[in-house]
């Protein structure tokens, strides 16, 4: 459900986050990532990276998003 809500949301505010992003090609990683291929493992390519999620996930959920590691 995660992964859906993100998706509208990106594609709900394209130009917005293009902007955010600096290039649509990294909007483009962004909102591939977020869509599965298929059930199982998940490759590499679609793990969701805080560096890059973490304003998405704080824009849709209006919380700050605190990564601690």
């Amino acid at each position: 459900m995660i992964r859906l809500d993100l998706t509208v949301e990106l594609k709900k505010n394209r130009k917005r986050y293009i902007e955010v992003f600096g290039t649509e090609e990294i909007y483009n990683q962004i909102k591939d990532a977020l869509i599965p291929e298929r059930l199982g493992r998940t490759l590499e390519d679609k793990w969701m990276i805080m560096l890059n999620m973490r304003f998405l996930i704080a824009q849709k959920y209006k919380y700050a998003v605190v990564l601690l590691t």
